[in-house]
């Protein structure tokens, strides 16, 4: 009794670890309310679990862990570079959870990225910067040779009010955090690559960096490509396309006759 007590135990222990909800999740709002697109294993950059979109609205998740009193940025008169577990640009002091961009463009001076989370009504032009301490593992994006630049945005701090879902697989029981709509407006860009990174305090007053492409104790490598929509046709091919049509519907008027 006592051995089918024990591994009724841990096999709930190990149940609830292996499909708790990440501490962070960039993710692309689905069909029907409620859901997110799926995570595919390959992209264009060459990056796995990540969600692709040509849309210009993603979302942000941010759940409260075990013992954790706030994740975003500064907390308790302590900021980004007193985390105990990495080293970050002293430009991200005073900021909060950072959205971070990998992105590519053909002309840079033609380009343009821009991000709202206060509902479109004022955008925010980027911080363009580049450290290799943004990216403290191997992160696919880096290494693809297309990439013109890399940018932050303060998406602020996250509330412990409202409950969110795990993006890949909604079934699962939500835990205590908050979801950040994040809408984009990209001119000249190729395409994007979306991750995030904040500070979480925990109860004892530590702050540990968490991101989302596993590099503390964060379950899921749960981000977002970005492309854009697919081109218009050119003028010739909607023209042959037209007379295609016209043609079709000649011959089946003939054939009724």
């Amino acid at each position: 009794m006592k051995k089918t007590v024990m591994g009724l135990v841990l096999l709930l222990t190990f149940s609830s670890t292996s499909h708790a909800v990440p501490t962070l999740q960039i993710g692309v709002p689905g069909a029907s309310p409620g859901s997110y697109a799926p995570y595919v294993n390959s992209s264009n950059p060459n990056e796995t679990d990540t969600a692709i979109t040509t849309g210009n609205i993603i979302v942000v998740g941010g759940v409260q862990a075990q013992n954790a009193v706030h994740l975003g940025g500064a907390y308790g008169g302590r900021d980004w570079s007193t985390a105990v577990n990495g080293t970050t640009p002293a430009a991200f002091d005073s900021h909060g959870a950072l959205l971070l961009i990998t992105y590519s463009a053909d002309a840079l001076a033609s380009s343009s990225l821009k991000i709202s989370t206060d509902g479109g009504n004022s955008y925010h032009s980027s911080d363009v910067a580049y450290s290799s301490l943004f990216f403290p593992n191997e992160h696919s994006p880096l290494h693809d040779g297309t990439v013109s630049g890399y940018a932050y945005f303060d998406i602020g701090n996250f509330g412990f009010a409202g409950t969110v879902a795990n993006f890949a697989d909604p079934g699962e029981s939500p835990a205590n955090g908050e979801l950040k709509e994040i809408l984009l407006q990209f001119t000249g860009i190729n395409w994007a690559h979306f991750d995030v990174m904040a500070l979480e305090t925990k109860e004892t007053g530590n702050q540990e960096i968490r991101t989302t492409w596993n590099f503390e104790n964060n379950p899921g490598s749960h981000d977002v490509t970005w492309h854009p929509n697919t081109p218009v046709p050119e003028p010739g091919t909607v023209t042959l396309v037209g007379l295609g049509l016209a043609g079709l519907a000649l011959y089946k008027r003939r054939n009724r006759k």
